[in-house]
């Protein structure tokens, strides 16, 4: 088991589906700090503003590598 944040869809043109999110990742980073669960990855990401960029890690076919993301909006 891997602790963080499953993805589990993506919307299109979305800053997540731009940055190359698929469903699936598991995001076990966010600027270097780990995450537990969803629960985390929101509380980091309500503490940046749309335009911010961030580094993801996060786990996909069982290999970590690191997604710069350009935040969006909401909705």
């Amino acid at each position: 088991a891997i602790n963080g944040a499953l993805i589990t869809e993506v919307r299109p043109n979305s800053a997540a589906s731009k940055a190359g999110l698929k469903a699936g990742d598991v995001v076990t980073h966010i600027d270097g700090k780990a995450l537990e669960g969803m629960f985390e990855l929101a509380s980091a990401i309500r503490k940046h503003e749309p335009g911010d960029r961030v580094t993801l890690t996060v786990v996909r076919d069982d290999k970590p590598q690191k997604i710069k993301v350009e935040l969006g909006t909401f909705g």
